[in-house]
């Protein structure tokens, strides 16, 4: 780290009221000052350079440390501030154990190891830190740091994540938008879910993407898990990702959402005592187009309409739009959903009741061929909703709801 120094002979003037000095006395004083100032700026030639090696001043695990996770994220502290891109597979790593990442905390002069797997457990490890990393300054360390720890059991309890808990909307991790997260573990019954908190400022088209890095056991055939993104009441915005999960597998689930706080679900479907090891990117993207209806994704939101004909609405990938219509018992209502783009889209129409219940619904591609057409009679007076989700991004759809006795 680099050191300053003041140049000799620099002087500081301050404000004080300026008292007279006999002409001789000034003259001498001003000739010395700049002798020693000469001298000085002479000498020192400006600023230290910074010449000491860097050491490590603290491990996570310690040395000798025992019944550490079989999913041990590995952390190195510095003394000073060190040369990121000095800090590597080759440089900071576990004896036969390939990484899945490494971070380098700047503020806390920190670097972080998350191993590409769960290891063994009852092991002993070895971690070394070689003599390539370097501080800020280009300085190696003198030598290798080593140190050593032994796993502890394979269990749902040493497998705790460095978030935990967060296992309900209530302990939530707060995260950051288009940032990266490593050596996440879903494990066991109670344990099976993870919650994060997003908070947008503008309209974004939301990305969360699932790395699976490995399964324990790896009975892969029957393994699955899902990504979901969720409001502050934890109903689920459309359909949720569902994937197999497999070493090297990836699950993606996208939404647009308006301003406001929104949750990330994600989790096994298993509540034994399986665990998912995984990594979670969180992306924001310019915002699908929607219509003047939004936000109608849920069925408490639904947009109040009359009978006629809607045009230029907006449909997006796994975006929900709820309409409703007031009806009187013995009414019925024709629900039409016309593509106006020509992409064959994938899409679904029902009419359900006021919490979302299916009364009739179609699922089908190509309504800009072949228009879905719903019909429902009420059989009490109300409200009921009709609802529209199509499976691709930039729809314009028609929406014709005709009322008959």
């Amino acid at each position: 780290m680099s050191t300053f120094r003041l140049h000799a002979g620099t002087l500081s003037v301050g404000h004080p009221a300026v008292r007279l000095l006999p002409i001789g006395l000034l003259v001498l004083g001003l000739l010395a000052l700049s002798l020693v100032g000469g001298c000085g700026d002479n000498e020192s030639g400006g600023t230290d350079e910074d010449t000491t090696p860097p050491t490590v001043l603290g491990t996570t695990p310690t040395d000798g440390a025992t019944d550490v996770s079989p999913y041990p994220v590995v952390q190195v502290r510095f003394s000073e501030a060190m040369d990121p891109a000095s800090i590597d597979t080759l440089t900071f790593h576990m004896v036969g154990i390939q990484a899945g990442a490494i971070t380098y905390d700047a503020a806390q002069h920190r670097a972080t190891l998350y191993p590409g797997t769960v290891v063994a457990p009852s092991t002993e490890y070895t971690v070394h830190v070689e003599p390539g990393v370097t501080d800020a300054s280009g300085n190696a360390m003198e030598s290798a740091a080593v140190f050593h720890f032994t796993t502890g059991a394979l269990d749902c309890a040493h497998l705790r994540d460095r978030f935990e808990p967060d296992n309900d909307i209530a302990s939530a991790t707060p995260i950051e938008i288009d940032a990266t997260y490593p050596g996440l573990t879903s494990c066991g019954d109670g344990e099976r879910y993870d919650y994060y908190r997003f908070t947008l400022a503008a309209a974004k088209q939301i990305k969360v993407t699932a790395y699976v890095a490995s399964v324990t056991p790896a009975d892969t055939g029957s393994f699955s898990f899902l990504i979901a993104l969720l409001r502050e009441d934890g109903q689920r915005y459309a359909a949720s990702g569902y994937g197999p999960a497999v070493a090297g597998a990836t699950l993606t689930h996208r939404h647009t959402f308006l301003p406001g706080t929104y949750w990330i679900e994600v989790g096994n479907q298993h509540d034994d005592a399986r665990l998912l090891l995984y990594r979670l990117k969180v992306e924001a993207l310019d915002p699908i187009p929607d219509d003047q209806y939004e936000d109608n994704d849920f069925p408490d939101q639904a947009a109040p309409i009359e009978p006629g004909l809607l045009g230029n609405l907006k449909g997006t990938y796994v975006d929900i739009d709820y309409y409703s219509v007031n009806l009187t018992a013995g009414q019925t209502i024709t629900a039409t959903v016309t593509e106006v783009t020509s992409t064959a889209t994938n899409y679904r129409l029902a009419i359900a009741d006021t919490i979302g219940t299916f009364y009739t619904s179609q699922d089908g591609s190509g309504a800009n061929t072949s228009p879905g057409v719903r019909t429902w009679t009420a059989t009490e007076t109300g409200k009921y909703l009709i609802y529209v989700a199509w499976w691709g991004d930039n729809v314009t759809y028609t929406l014709n709801v005709e009322v008959s006795q």
